[in-house]
């Protein structure tokens, strides 16, 4: 769940960003802050889901626990 609700929000985020820069480049006027905050909505979004998928748990990685056969 965690990881679905990680990757909605991302790409959540990436498409508020491209909304921003859609409407900002619409609207036809300069546009410098709307330009530069969606840009950074897009990448914060596909950071977050970039660094989400690296350091997700993959399952069959793990080693299993070694018996202590010292004695």
């Amino acid at each position: 769940m965690r990881n679905r609700a990680t990757a909605g929000l991302s790409i959540l985020l990436v498409v508020l960003g491209l909304a921003v820069i859609a409407r900002t480049l619409a609207a036809g006027v300069g546009g410098g802050l709307g330009l530069l905050l969606g840009g950074m909505l897009v990448a914060a979004g596909a950071l977050r889901f970039y660094l989400a998928n690296l350091f997700r748990s993959r399952p069959g990685k793990a080693r299993p626990a070694q018996k202590d056969d010292s004695r």
